[in-house]
């Protein structure tokens, strides 16, 4: 089994080494290339073709409405002509004339080319309307049965002409739509060739015509209004659309009689004895299998006809305009037409796979003769990658276990004494950080040593503890400091939002504490900030704060440097945010300057907005420096006392002459401030706190591997930039534990 697993892993080696060569490189990149364009094409063309299904079924019911629609207010609107020409001659006390009927008649057949004629025809036959000649002249003609002649007007410039008047013997009520009328009352007639008069006897076409009859009040027919029209009219308005003109459809009546048709009806050859036109005589491979499926109860949906060389899709709609017809409406279209899109495609596809390949190839060729040297280089980085990692995972007597943080000079990480097993944090400068020609190596170092220094002499629990400073054999700069299991408190407000004032008061209570010492040695913080600052679980009232990052500390008591370059320069360091007025000047500081900056940490921690805020840094550090203090803003959740906002404000003072003197003063007026019972913040309130954010353990990795700790860090961050203060969205989160 061994063996055998052993020859496994060899194989997959040599496959390995081989696609990493240049002639694995310049078959395998068109190869893979291609097979990701398959691929990519097989899961596109189903997407597409499910996508193509679905636009063409919505596609061809959205036709189909529109169609019905178009149909439905055709037939609606010649219905209500024929009944405004009736009740108009029955609101003039049934006297039809030529002065009557004659312009408005005349006006509706210019603005209706659908329109063969519009009249009325008296119970005496005499007939008085409009009448379209083939060419598609309009003349209205007045016909008296009773006087035996025929008038004729001509349209001139709005307004009836007599053209002629001839002996004519006529009698409308011969007309077979008369009869119709005096059966079936206000209704359509079933569609016929206009036969009988001078006009239809030039048209010889296919038409319908709707006859509304009036009646006086002894129930005695007076007359009828009467609408004809050509039913090709009728297909050229439900196919006008360009977009359309693949889609066929046929209106039909319950007898199979077309009255719609994508060809011209008086084209078509009528088999059988039928006097009009049927779906079985169209030439529409379609047209008999669609009638076949009509004579079977077909409830109208969608279906597939199977024909020899495609498939057609049709589905039927009913036309409801009229109660009199019983007409509906089927749309037909081929399979070709509504999978369009697919067929582009799959066109799309037979060009795209081999340009892909092809381009795939020249890139494969060009690249090829290169592979050897970048592997020599990859090969060698990896192995001092290697080699540093090795170096850097062991730093004198401790064992670095994950980085935790790191900024612009340097890198803090979690680490383990090798033989006292003791958690720590190391904070280290690089060799090629103290080499780099941006920085000054020399004050670097200084600065690196001071803060070793400065720490390593303070003993007071809130501040940091340093075990060991030095350098290793590798020249690197580290700083073992004590490892605090906790929140900074810029990812206390991102976790929770602004802290009551007990809270806050608790917290700079302790950091005063910590600064007691620093300034009784005459050392001056003059970093302090969120991110600067740690709490954990622990002490007495549940809440143990440390102050980190005395990198940039002054030492008051240092005489013989205070006008060196390297003063000069950091002596305006510290955080834009943070940053008191006279340190922000260049101007000699104290320990009021501390004060100014832990008044900030104390706004920002009860409002969860900055005291300041600025599109850039420039902008903080100017308001920093001539702007009031907007005391107003001031206010969190639970409310502030007065005496704290007041004592914030005195800190906050342009002038340090005009601030508390030292925190033995802040010290006492924080001690003499009464907290209501919403704001204040016990122990067993802070434990409940704690239960519910606990800090994430920092074990040590079991395969080795560096990431960041989210929570348990230490601020290496040496920069005096703005981008350090929380985003003010996340301050504003509530608490709704």
């Amino acid at each position: 089994m061994a063996s055998s697993s052993h020859s496994w892993m060899s194989t997959l080696s040599s496959l390995r080494a081989r696609l990493a060569s240049p002639l694995g490189l310049l078959l395998g990149l068109p190869l893979l290339a291609m097979g990701c364009t398959v691929s990519v094409a097989i899961i596109a063309s189903q997407v597409i073709q499910d996508q193509a299904r679905s636009s063409g079924a919505m596609r061809f019911a959205d036709i189909l409405e529109r169609k019905v629609e178009r149909s439905e207010r055709f037939f609606a609107e010649a219905e209500s002509l024929a009944q405004t020409v009736g009740d108009l001659v029955a609101h003039h006390d049934f006297v039809p004339s030529t002065e009557l009927l004659g312009l408005p008649t005349m006006r509706i057949n210019r603005a209706k080319p659908s329109i063969s004629s519009l009249a009325w025809i008296d119970a005496d036959g005499s007939w008085y309307g409009t009448h379209r000649l083939p060419e598609g002249h309009i003349r209205f003609l007045e016909v008296r049965t009773d006087r035996a002649w025929q008038r004729t007007f001509e349209w001139s410039n709005g307004s009836l002409v007599l053209d002629s008047e001839n002996p004519r013997d006529f009698d409308g009520r011969q007309r077979p739509f008369f009869r119709h009328a005096m059966e079936h009352g206000s209704s359509w007639t079933p569609p016929y060739r206009f036969t009988g008069s001078d006009v239809a006897d030039a048209f010889h076409v296919m038409g319908m015509t709707y006859v509304h009859p009036i009646y006086d009040e002894q129930g005695i027919m007076r007359g009828m209004g009467a609408l004809d029209f050509d039913l090709d009219s009728l297909s050229s308005m439900i196919s006008q659309r360009p977009a359309e003109k693949q889609f066929r459809a046929l209106v039909f009546d319950s007898a199979g009689q077309l009255l719609a048709c994508p060809h011209p009806l008086t084209t078509l050859s009528i088999a059988g004895n039928h006097s009009t036109p049927r779906i079985t005589d169209l030439e529409d491979p379609a047209a008999i299998p669609l009638w076949s499926l009509i004579r079977s109860g077909w409830d109208g949906s969608k279906q597939a006809l199977e024909l020899e060389h495609d498939t057609t899709y049709v589905q039927m709609l009913p036309i409801r305009s009229s109660s009199t017809l019983d007409l509906s409406l089927a749309l037909l279209v081929d399979r070709t037409v509504l999978h369009q899109p697919q067929q582009q495609y799959r066109d799309l596809m037979n060009w795209l796979l081999p340009s892909i390949v092809i381009a795939a190839g020249l890139i494969a060729l060009l690249y090829a003769g290169s592979v050897a040297t970048i592997r020599k280089v990859a090969y060698r980085a990896q192995l001092r990658a290697q080699e540093a990692e090795n170096r850097a995972r062991q730093l004198g007597s401790y064992h670095l276990i994950r980085e935790l943080g790191h900024g612009g000079m340097g890198e803090v990480w979690q680490a383990r004494h090798r033989l006292l097993a003791k958690p720590a944090a190391i904070k280290i400068i690089r060799p090629d950080r103290l080499s780099d020609r941006r920085h000054d190596s020399e004050r670097l170092a200084r600065r690196f040593r001071r803060e070793a220094e400065i720490t390593s002499s303070l003993r007071c629990p809130y501040t940091v503890s340093v075990f060991d400073f030095g350098i290793s054999e590798d020249d690197q700069w580290f700083l073992v400091m004590e490892l605090v299991h906790g929140y900074n408190l810029h990812d206390v407000l991102t976790i929770d939002g602004p802290q009551p004032p007990g809270r806050v008061m608790t917290i700079m209570r302790q950091i005063c504490f910590s600064l007691r010492e620093a300034h009784a040695h005459n050392l001056v913080h003059r970093d302090l900030k969120l991110q600067n600052i740690m709490i954990s679980p622990q002490g007495e009232c549940g809440d143990h704060v440390k102050v980190l990052d005395f990198g940039i500390a002054l030492n008051r008591n240092t005489g013989d440097d205070s006008h060196s370059s390297e003063h000069m320069i950091t002596r305006a360091c510290g955080t834009a945010g943070y940053t008191a007025p006279e340190q922000a000047r260049g101007l000699n500081v104290d320990g009021r300057t501390d004060l100014y900056s832990l008044a900030c940490v104390a706004w920002l921690l009860l409002t969860g907005e900055p005291v300041f805020d600025g599109a850039n840094t420039l902008t903080v550090i100017n308001k920093h420096l001539h702007c009031p203090v907007p005391r107003e803003a001031l206010q969190g959740p639970w409310g502030i006392p007065a005496d704290l906002a007041t004592l914030i404000c005195d800190c906050l003072e342009k002038d340090p002459q005009n601030r508390p003197a030292n925190v033995e003063a802040i010290i006492a007026r924080l001690d003499a401030i009464v907290c209501s019972p919403q704001q204040n913040w016990l122990r067993n309130e802070a434990q409940s706190w704690w239960a519910r954010h606990p800090p994430t353990e920092l074990s040590e990795p079991e395969d080795h591997t560096l990431h960041m700790s989210h929570h348990a860090q230490l601020s290496p961050t040496l920069t005096h930039s703005s981008s350090n203060l929380p985003e003010p969205e996340q301050l504003h989160r509530k608490n709704t534990d």
